[in-house]
């Protein structure tokens, strides 16, 4: 049985377990690498991402390395969220909600881990959160301020690669202090629907209208498709322009970066502006939702695009109250319509044919 290791820092809240294996290691006044060596002969640890792909033994060493409940040490992995924020964990697959860090040999270059400098200089012992790799994490609930996801110089968090200096606020590029980063307000309505989100996580359901308590899983694939919608070539433009005149939020959208990158790796002012949007749409569900995408001319197919398995409430929306699918005659009508235009003369063209019954006539000329 595996001895306690000589320092056994217990999880702060919320802390990812990256954070609280470096925050380990540094205790031991020696390299990060080694101290994994020495826990974990032979594996690899940082040339992937520990918070997302390492195994479970993993979390269970460091729980009994330093006498921690294995429920609390469980928490820090991002594996605890299956089943209330996405369906099942894939270790070697992008999963929405989660934000990638990009791993290129043991360098982070993707700036999939956000922070708050003012959480981190109110920290007795600066750490970071599980919550600010969430997509849908864009501000600080408790400084009201929209994070950050890059350090001033532009570059990504590399804090393991600063456990040997013992700082692990400092950016690995520039030197520079994270905690003494400028932070942006937040908007209310975003801390609310944000705020609102969490909730529904830790209860693992949402009320959602007049549809009730949904399981947060499904809630939380609705909402991520209202933000797809909120960034598709096809129809964000008009639906943000509705948006824009019923509530007066002017969110905007760059083509340039919304259209071309994952919703979840959006930068964090950009999803701040788009969560907005997607209050406004998932409010008082589905009213506001039908009449914002009816007034924008955005169908079930945009609705529904790329689902799978939608959760019901959007089916049933995009089926019920969007669907502008036309109806198709099958083949009884198509010979009648052959023999009315027979007697009238009229030549079989698809336009005098939907003018001559008011419906889709492809099927004519098949």
């Amino acid at each position: 049985m595996m001895r306690l290791f000589a320092f056994r820092p217990k999880p702060l809240p919320g802390e990812i377990l990256s954070s609280w294996i470096c925050r380990t290691a540094a205790g031991h006044n020696g390299k990060l690498h080694s101290f994994c060596h020495y826990v974990w002969p032979g594996r690899q640890m940082w040339n992937r991402d520990p918070d997302w792909s390492c195994p479970s033994d993993v979390v269970e060493t460091m729980a009994r390395g330093t006498g921690t409940a294995p429920e609390v040490a469980r928490a820090t992995h991002l594996r605890s969220l299956e089943g209330r924020l996405y369906e099942t964990h894939r270790p070697n697959a992008k999963t929405p909600w989660i934000r990638p860090i990009g791993v290129w040999h043991r360098k982070r270059l993707n700036p999939g881990l956000q922070y708050c400098a003012a959480c981190l200089a109110e920290d007795a012992t600066p750490y970071f959160r599980i919550a600010w790799r969430l997509g849908f994490a864009a501000a600080c609930l408790t400084h009201r301020t929209i994070l950050r996801e890059t350090c001033t110089c532009g570059a990504a968090l590399n804090f393991h690669r600063m456990v040997a200096h013992g700082e692990l606020c400092q950016c690995d590029a520039c030197g520079a202090d994270l905690r003494a980063t400028a932070m942006e307000p937040a908007a209310p309505d975003a801390l609310a629907f944000q705020r609102h989100l969490f909730n529904a996580l830790e209860r693992s359901v949402a009320d959602l209208g007049s549809y009730g308590p949904v399981a947060s899983v499904r809630y939380f694939v609705l909402i991520h498709q209202l933000l797809k919608m909120l960034t598709s070539r096809k129809c964000a433009d008009r639906l943000l322009y509705r948006v824009r005149l019923s509530t007066g939020l002017d969110v905007r959208v760059d083509p340039s970066i919304a259209r071309n990158i994952e919703v979840d790796r959006l930068p964090p002012r950009l999803r701040h502006d788009l969560l907005r949007a997607a209050a406004v749409l998932v409010d008082r569900w589905p009213e506001p939702m039908v009449e914002l995408c009816s007034a924008a001319r955005v169908w079930s197919s945009a609705v529904l695009a790329d689902l799978e398995d939608p959760p019901f409430p959007l089916w049933d929306v995009a089926r019920r109250d969007l669907n502008r699918t036309f109806y198709r005659p099958n083949e009884r009508e198509v010979q009648a319509m052959r023999r009315s235009c027979a007697a009238r003369e009229i030549r079989p063209s698809g336009h005098a044919l939907r003018k001559l019954t008011g419906r889709d006539c492809s099927l004519f000329f098949r």
